[in-house]
């Protein structure tokens, strides 16, 4: 009964106290105090097992938690600039959680409570407060933060697209959980048609899974608007929601070391207004010189001033905060380069076990997609692996860590890279890669030898985008190239070019060969066209470019593949033609696919280096043809 009062005297002395300017203070500090008995909740909740004085903490729980939470719904006197998608959010979420806190209400009523606990209302009360109280609040946050973040704006479309049919859904998935559990609906039960006093609650369960469905889906607009939004979003202003606290007087993102002063406050009435509204009512705390949307720190309309100068923009970065810049990009670059480069390699292991799966004839050894047998593509047993199902289960694990880097390096590159065109092609490796898993599994599906055909024509073009990424995120890279004769530069530009083209449509053409079927003339013309065009191209830049170490290596590689590429090629259709046991008649294909893949990252890095070279005499052209300038 002492603990009993206790809470009631916490919940009291809270109330009384936040009548004052205060008010959220001390009624978040008494709903954190209430917050620490959250286990005493989740019993409750769960089970009715107790007696005596312990109905009373719950009751004072109960009765106390809503009063609380609804003056701090009563402290929030800012403003609303409506723009409807963080707004909307934040309408939802008091909403939502004013409904939850509502229904809370009829738990401090211990014979009502000894009814409905461990029932869908039960449920529903905790999904309007932790979905409702949670999840709508942290979109709203993400779409009100995102600016200041990424320095660029979500779109507004997307965002009523996503939260109208979330609002909408939630409410009908969970409200009607109220109607179940007073009717009777017990939680836990996996099926309550085995109940016949539930024989009621069967349209309402289906009703609220279709309702569910959609809520899930409703969440794509979010995704697709935060990943759009990351790469390609409209540049945010400095101060976009007009907003009168410190971090809206930093640019967005904020760069190392943006603050060099100290503030002054500004008085309370300053701080519960936009930065517009705070100029007329209290125009003494404002700095001449920040007039121009710059909010000072503090509340953003403190004077911020070092040693006579002023900070926050309006003059150039110090020395130290450029030192820390400087010394913070390598370390995104650093990382970007290794993940491509862990991303190159994953892609080169996923062509092998692929040249596997197509020489033992394995595609089709797993016949469901995106299953494997029925079980979930991670969750197949080892045990059950062997012959044609391991190369095939394995390729599908290799393309899903594949898959996996993909987005991860695009995500790295959208945060950290300045150069537009390297964001972008972030992008398109995730696009192709996606490409490339869907027709892998529509393969399967639907038993089209033409899909397998164009998904061994994209697998090559995919594997030289993970090349050109790893080799434009290297050190290297960012050092210019020599300068040569522009003419000279054309020509051996326009010769690595033709040289790089020919080896995939070469290796694309075999794919297509090998799926498909047909005349092998063309695949015999252009390697011989590539037996010619490869020797010359070595030659040109070993006798005109000797002293450049960054060309002379790829191209003796290069000539150094390409006749061994040659012999394999020879090889794998000897080997059509003697009876070699299963494992040497293995070894040359795959031998001659690996190499394929080689040669064409070779060409592709010799061809990227050789378009770096710049042309002596051209004023403005920084890197050559391939030019590293950030757009300001």
């Amino acid at each position: 009964r002492l603990t009993a009062a206790l809470y009631f005297s916490v919940g009291f002395v809270a109330l009384f106290i936040i009548g004052g300017l205060s008010g959220v203070t001390h009624a978040s500090a008494a709903a954190d105090f209430q917050q620490q008995d959250t286990y005493y909740i989740v019993a409750h909740i769960h089970y009715v097992l107790f007696g005596g004085s312990i109905f009373g903490i719950f009751a004072g729980i109960y009765y106390w938690y809503p009063k609380i939470t609804g003056r701090l719904m009563h402290e929030g006197l800012g403003k609303l600039h409506f723009w409807l998608m963080f707004i909307g959010m934040n309408l939802a979420f008091v909403s939502m959680f004013v409904i939850g806190g509502l229904s809370g209400i009829f738990m401090a009523s211990t014979p009502v409570d000894i009814f409905i606990q461990d029932t869908y209302f039960i449920v529903a009360h905790i999904h309007y407060v932790v979905f409702g109280g949670s999840i709508f609040g942290a979109f709203a946050a993400i779409y009100y933060w995102f600016p200041k973040m990424f320095g660029r704006m979500m779109s507004p479309a997307l965002g009523q697209l996503h939260f109208w049919p979330s609002f909408v859904f939630f409410n009908l998935t969970f409200f009607p959980m109220h109607i179940l559990g007073v009717g009777g609906m017990m939680r836990r039960i996996y099926n309550p048609l085995q109940y016949d006093f539930l024989a009621w609650a069967e349209p309402w369960n289906v009703f609220i899974t279709y309702s569910a469905l959609a809520l899930g889906l409703a969440q794509i607009p979010f995704v697709i608007n935060f990943v759009f939004s990351l790469f390609a979003g409209k540049t945010a202003e400095r101060n976009p929601w007009d907003a009168n606290t410190l971090e809206w007087g930093a640019p967005s993102p904020p760069p190392h070391l943006n603050w060099g002063g100290r503030s002054r406050p500004t008085p309370r009435r300053a701080t519960t207004r936009s930065l517009s509204e705070s100029r007329r009512c209290c125009p003494g705390a404002l700095d001449p010189r920040l007039a121009d949307g710059w909010s000072a720190p503090g509340a953003g309309l403190a004077r911020a001033t070092l040693g006579g100068g002023s900070v926050g923009g309006r003059q150039p970065p110090s020395e130290s905060a450029r030192a820390v810049s400087a010394a913070a990009r390598p370390v995104a670059a650093v990382w970007s380069h290794r993940l491509a480069v862990l991303l190159c390699l994953a892609t080169l292991v996923l062509l092998l076990v692929g040249g596997v799966v197509t020489t033992t004839g394995a595609a089709l050894a797993v016949p469901d997609w995106p299953t494997t047998f029925g079980y979930p593509m991670f969750l197949y047993p080892w045990s059950k692996m062997a012959g044609g199902i391991f190369w095939e289960h394995s390729h599908r694990l290799i393309g899903s860590v594949v898959g996996l880097l993909t987005v991860a390096l695009a995500l790295l590159l959208g945060l950290t890279e300045r150069r537009r065109w390297l964001r972008w092609l972030g992008v398109a490796a995730v696009v192709l890669v996606s490409v490339q898993g869907v027709l892998g599994g529509l393969r399967v599906v639907l038993l089209k030898e033409t899909l397998a055909g164009l998904h061994g024509v994209l697998a090559p073009a995919f594997f030289a985008l993970t090349v050109g990424l790893a080799l434009v995120t290297s050190r290297g890279w960012a050092e210019p190239g020599e300068p040569v004769p522009a003419p000279e530069a054309l020509g051996l530009s326009r010769l690595a070019l033709l040289t790089t083209g020919g080896i995939y449509l070469q290796i694309a053409l075999g794919a297509w060969l090998t799926h498909l079927g047909g005349p092998l003339a063309p695949h015999l013309a252009g390697a011989a066209g590539l037996a010619l065009l490869g020797p010359v191209l070595g030659a040109r830049v070993l006798g005109r470019h000797a002293a450049e170490p960054r060309l002379v290596r790829p191209a003796v590689l290069l000539v150094g593949l390409l006749a061994l590429q040659l012999l394999l090629g020879l090889g794998a259709y000897l080997v059509r033609l003697a009876a070699l046991p299963p494992l040497a008649a293995l070894a040359a294909p795959i031998a001659h696919r690996l190499a394929g893949a080689l040669l064409l990252a070779t060409g592709l890095v010799l061809t990227l280096r050789i378009l770096r070279l710049r042309p002596a005499g051209a004023r403005g052209v920084e890197g050559g043809w391939l030019s590293d300038r950030v757009p300001a």
